[in-house]
C-alpha cells in the first residue's frame, strides 16, 4: 500500500472517530431543550477529540512511516487544548442557563467534574511542564493518572446521566470508541514497551572520531 493511501486512511479513521458521536447524536436527535442538546453535543465532541489524541501518540509504526511525527505532536498539543475548551463549554452552558437537571453534588455530576479536572490538568501540566519544573518521568506518570481519571469518571458521567445513552446508535458508538481507546492505551503503556524490551539494542562496535568532528 502506498504511503499516500495509508495517510488518507489514517485521516479518515481519525476524523471518523472524532465525528462519530456527533453524527450518532444528530441521527437520534431528541426534541428536548436546545441548550441542553447543544451542551451535550459539544461535550461529546470534546471528549471524542480528547480520546482520539491517543492515536497521535500511540507509537503506531505505520504512522511513523507515512506522517511527519514532529508535526503530529505539534497538532496533538493544539487539538488537546481545543478538546479541553469544548468539554469546558458543556457544563458552563448548563450552569449559566440554569439548566443543570441533577443535584450539583450528586455522584453523576461529581464524576463529570473529576473527569473534567483530569482533562484540564493534562493541558496545564503539558503546556507549563517546564515552568512547573516537572521532570519528564513525573509528567508522564501524572499524564497517565489524569488520562485514567478522564476515561473512568468521564465514562461514569456519560453512562449515568443517560441523556442520549439510552439511544442504541449513540450508545454503541461510545462503546466502540472506548474499546479503541483502551486498546491504544494498552499498546502505548504495556504491549509496545514489552515488545521493545524483548528485543533490546546491542552495541556491536564503537568508532572513535577525531576531535575536529
Amino acid at each position: 500500500m502506498k504511503a499516500s493511501t495509508k495517510r488518507v486512511l489514517f485521516y479518515i479513521v481519525f476524523f471518523a472517530l472524532i465525528l462519530a458521536p456527533v453524527v450518532a447524536m444528530l441521527v437520534e436527535w431528541q426534541n428536548r431543550n436546545i441548550l441542553i442538546n447543544v451542551s451535550v453535543l459539544l461535550g461529546a465532541l470534546g471528549l471524542a477529540l480528547a480520546g482520539t489524541q491517543l492515536s497521535q501518540i500511540g507509537k503506531l509504526f505505520f504512522m511513523a512511516v507515512v506522517l511527519d511525527m514532529d508535526a503530529v505532536y505539534r497538532v496533538h498539543h493544539k487539538l488537546s487544548l481545543v478538546s479541553i475548551g469544548l468539554v469546558l463549554v458543556h457544563p458552563l452552558i448548563l450552569i449559566v442557563t440554569s439548566m443543570v437537571m441533577r443535584p450539583i453534588w450528586g455522584w453523576t455530576v461529581v464524576a463529570g467534574w473529576i473527569g473534567l479536572a483530569g482533562l484540564v490538568l493534562i493541558g496545564v501540566t503539558s503546556v507549563a511542564r517546564l515552568k512547573l519544573k516537572l521532570s519528564y518521568t513525573l509528567w508522564l506518570v501524572l499524564h497517565d493518572l489524569f488520562t485514567l481519571a478522564i476515561l473512568i469518571f468521564g465514562m461514569i458521567h456519560l453512562f449515568k446521566v443517560d441523556y442520549y445513552m439510552s439511544r442504541p446508535l449513540f450508545k454503541w458508538v461510545w462503546i466502540i470508541e472506548i474499546a479503541i481507546w483502551v486498546v491504544i492505551a494498552l499498546w502505548i503503556r504495556l504491549i509496545h514497551p514489552l515488545l521493545v524490551a524483548s528485543k533490546p539494542y546491542e552495541v556491536e562496535s564503537v568508532v572513535a572520531e577525531s576531535r575536529d568532528t
